[in-house]
Order: structure tokens, then sequence, then C-alpha cells
């Protein structure tokens, strides 16, 4: 069994990007993180 952990924010990011196929939508940015200014996470594939 292999664990990984992850503790640095930009780590984190970069793992998410890589399993993740789009960014939130405005919507969904808006419904989860209420009023926090949209952006995009990840770049684009």
């Amino acid at each position: 069994m292999v664990s990984l952990a992850l503790w640095r924010d930009e780590d984190l990011r970069l793992e998410a990007c890589q399993r993740l196929t789009r960014n939130l939508s405005a919507e969904e940015w808006a419904h989860y993180l209420g009023a926090e200014p949209y952006r995009a996470t990840c770049p684009p594939r």
C-alpha cells in the first residue's frame, strides 16, 4: 500500500488539477464558495 501526503497548497492544487477534467463553472463557484471572487483553478487542458 502506498500513501501520499500533500502539505503545501501548491502541491494540493497540482494534484487536484491532475484529477479534474474542468474548472468549476461560475454558478458552481458561487454555490460552493459564495462571495469569493471567481477564478480558474487549473490551467486549460
